[in-house]
């Protein structure tokens, strides 16, 4: 990016583009995008960085117009100005100039992605950055599921589109339980078969971290077995410390006593720790696992 080497950015993004996954199951397309959103930033900046960072996605569209990554990112620039507006407090401290100015550069950046949706729609963080501005939008829920049922007919294992989705049933988006498991499972009916469990465990651990403790599954109709399944399924092809240290969370959070013990042996003895130690701190999970408490990290 610093460079302008925007042949060597819209290579990464074409190989990316084929389904290539990091090594803990992730898309490395959306984390690629995920990086340059963090380079360009969503704290305040002054007005010269942002006509910076616009003129910045303009050369990189002069030097190739057919990019579908030059213009996403020509898009998601707005999309990071308004976040500055909002920025990460909360809703009831920012002053009304602040959400004037987040709905005004939504709105610009929702009118550039349809504009340029012909070319754009190619590349699933279109609908990805398309269900966020809906979702900042607040727009009705048949049009919000118009457009992320248009996506997954286009893009149907890109777990980022279901990811996103899943916020805005949430109780934080004023949502329930239910409707948090009305969408997984209309998700998972839209996906491969052999994925529904691994992406219902992800849709899940998406949004736990906004759900304090064990109240995942108090107060959710989270389905514990298929999401231990979906943890299993991960696991079998990507054992990564990362998804065994989130596998062996919620299986604690669920007072799965055996699959977090199971896990966290997985993931300390990956750490090099052995025998003596190894078993006694594993044989603590139980005592770890508490109805107020979360899994030992």
């Amino acid at each position: 990016m610093d460079a302008d080497d925007f042949k060597a950015l819209d290579a990464m993004a074409d190989r990316f583009r084929k389904g290539q996954r990091n090594a803990s199951g992730y898309s490395n397309l959306s984390r690629f995008y995920i990086c340059i959103s963090r380079r360009i930033g969503t704290a305040p900046q002054d007005v010269q960085q942002w006509n910076d960072w616009t003129a910045w996605a303009a050369r990189w569209i002069r030097q190739s117009p057919g990019s579908l990554s030059a213009h996403l990112v020509a898009a998601r620039v707005p999309l990071n100005l308004a976040w500055s507006f909002r920025g990460d407090g909360y809703a009831h401290e920012v002053a009304a100039k602040g959400w004037q100015q987040f709905s005004e550069y939504n709105a610009v950046a929702a009118a550039y992605m349809q504009e340029h949706k012909a070319i754009a729609k190619r590349d699933p963080y279109w609908y990805e950055m398309s269900i966020l501005i809906a979702l900042r939008q607040g727009v009705d829920e048949a049009a919000f599921m118009a457009l992320v049922d248009e996506g997954s007919r286009l893009f149907p294992d890109h777990d980022p589109l279901y990811l996103i989705a899943m916020q805005r049933f949430t109780p934080h988006w004023q949502g329930d339980a239910q409707q948090m498991e009305a969408f997984a499972r209309h998700a998972l009916a839209r996906t491969a078969k052999r994925r529904r469990a691994s992406l219902y465990a992800r849709l899940y651990a998406s949004v736990s971290e906004g759900v304090p403790g064990q109240q995942l599954f108090q107060n959710s109709a989270v389905d514990w077995p298929l999401m231990r399944q979906g943890w299993e399924d991960i696991l079998a092809e990507y054992p990564t410390a990362w998804n065994l240290e989130a596998a062996a969370r919620h299986a604690c959070l669920s007072s799965d006593i055996p699959a977090a013990k199971a896990w966290q042996r997985r993931l300390l003895a990956g750490q090099g720790i052995g025998e003596p130690y190894l078993g006694m701190v594993v044989d603590s999970a139980e005592r770890q696992c508490l109805p107020e408490g979360s899994f030992a990290r």
